[in-house]
């Protein structure tokens, strides 16, 4: 899925890598299965904000409005971006822990979510 979906393997990291670089402030990036195209996508959520739920408002981040039937994504790899993720053993040196986050992975979990 991540070839047919984003090229190469190398290709989705790149993507992803970028997604993590352009991102000001606290949140998360993902790598989510849509439910309803049945493709993966890589996207990020701000705060507290969840890529399970499409919000009912115009507020994406606003999760009282969300209800178990707007479960839109789910979530194969979850990269925390909020500062105290990193900064202990990375101080602010973000785009190093994001490269060595793959190596932190947990692959089999991945793949069972992946075939989910």
């Amino acid at each position: 899925m991540i070839e047919r979906d984003f090229g190469t393997w190398n290709a989705f990291q790149r993507t992803f890598h970028a997604h993590a670089s352009a991102m000001i402030g606290c949140g998360w990036v993902w790598l989510v299965s849509s439910a309803s195209e049945n493709k993966l996508s890589i996207q990020t959520t701000f705060n507290g904000a969840s890529p399970l739920f499409k919000s009912s408002s115009n507020d994406p981040e606003t999760p009282s409005n969300c209800s178990v039937s707007s479960v839109i994504n789910s979530p194969i790899l979850g990269l925390n971006l909020w500062e105290s993720a990193f900064t202990l053993d990375y101080s602010l040196n973000r785009d190093l822990y994001v490269t060595n986050w793959w190596n932190a992975i947990n692959w089999n979990r991945a793949a069972v979510l992946l075939s989910r």
